[in-house]
């Protein structure tokens, strides 16, 4: 008797491990960060601020980046949807978005004293 135990349960540890493994979602949610989503197109164009600090900032389709204020800067930028956080490589210019529409955005710079920002699109 403990031997046909024994290799029931050889038999059923394996398909238990089956089971167990194949009862996942398998549905692949997409991510929604980088400059892919629909959220980030919104941002693609050039966009002017009237703050003294705020510049003119320009998100290309391909990830890269242009910041001018005073100097020009060049780097790469995302955006999550998730967080709404708009992230760039130049000098820490990273924001929490509040809002954003066709021809303007406001958020909250995230380094330094937190200022909150408001740009337009350039023509």
């Amino acid at each position: 008797m403990a031997k046909v135990f024994k290799w029931l349960m050889v038999l059923l540890i394996p398909l238990l491990s089956l089971t167990i493994t194949s009862c996942g979602d398998d549905k692949d949610e997409p991510i929604e960060s980088g400059t892919e989503n629909a959220e980030a197109k919104k941002f693609i164009g050039t966009w002017h601020s009237d703050a003294s600090s705020g510049g003119t900032w320009t998100f290309n389709a391909d990830g890269t980046c242009k910041f001018s204020y005073n100097s020009t800067y060049k780097g790469e930028w995302s955006y999550s949807a998730e967080s709404k956080v708009l992230t760039t490589t130049i000098l820490n210019w990273n924001w929490e978005i509040y809002a954003i529409s066709e021809n303007s955005w406001t958020g909250k710079h995230l380094a330094g004293r937190g200022s909150t920002f408001t740009y337009s699109r350039s023509n």
